[in-house]
């Protein structure tokens, strides 16, 4: 991807190689604390918050996560300015995404049994067709789950704001003011909750 042009039209192939080389340089970099080797300049990037479907919604924060390692991972310093679009577009990301990003139930950890993370249920989507012999049980047959794009989108905006919180160039770096902000950082950010919440 990175040796084509960006401006050409790139075939659904090509696309599909970039968005899964994307996922894969954006684990890596967050691993090994490095930029992108990833160019983001094609062509068919779509940076907007407009109505579209769910694939279109995790592409969009996957491109964004993706500048914000190289904000934080870059080798030159970064304007503040970049930090507040980056962190802008999060935030309007997170307010423009459709209803069916939302968790359907959430339950906090159970800290007495030893759970220290939350059970989040996202709606998820079927391809294919269940076999007469597996009813009553749908998860049998020829059904072929996909992993829910909401999840992918999710998982991805967390990386991006936990990057945004640790390398936020705006906090104070001396005096007790850098104290109260650093343990602001400390602070765990609440998931969303569903209209259908588990006890």
């Amino acid at each position: 991807m990175n040796a084509q042009d960006p401006s050409l039209p790139a075939s659904g192939l090509r696309q599909a190689s970039f968005w899964i080389g994307l996922r894969q340089d954006i684990y890596m970099a967050f691993v090994n604390q490095r930029p992108l080797k990833t160019k983001l300049d094609h062509s068919f990037i779509d940076r907007s918050l407009t109505p579209a479907d769910d694939d279109t919604w995790a592409k969009r924060i996957l491109i964004n996560t993706a500048e914000i390692e190289n904000f934080c991972f870059g080798d030159n310093e970064q304007p503040v300015s970049t930090y507040r679009r980056l962190k802008e577009y999060d935030e309007s990301w997170l307010d423009s995404r459709p209803l069916s990003w939302l968790p359907l139930s959430y339950r906090a950890p159970d800290e007495a049994c030893g759970e220290v993370f939350p059970e989040i249920w996202y709606m998820n989507h079927a391809v294919g067709t269940p076999s007469p012999d597996s009813a009553p049980n749908l998860l049998l047959g020829t059904w072929k789950w996909q992993l829910c794009d909401a999840v992918i989108g999710i998982v991805h905006s967390i990386i991006g704001r936990v990057l945004l919180m640790c390398y936020n160039p705006t906090l104070p770096r001396i005096g007790p003011t850098h104290k109260n902000a650093l343990e602001e950082v400390e602070v765990i950010p609440t998931i969303p909750s569903s209209t259908n919440s588990t006890e």
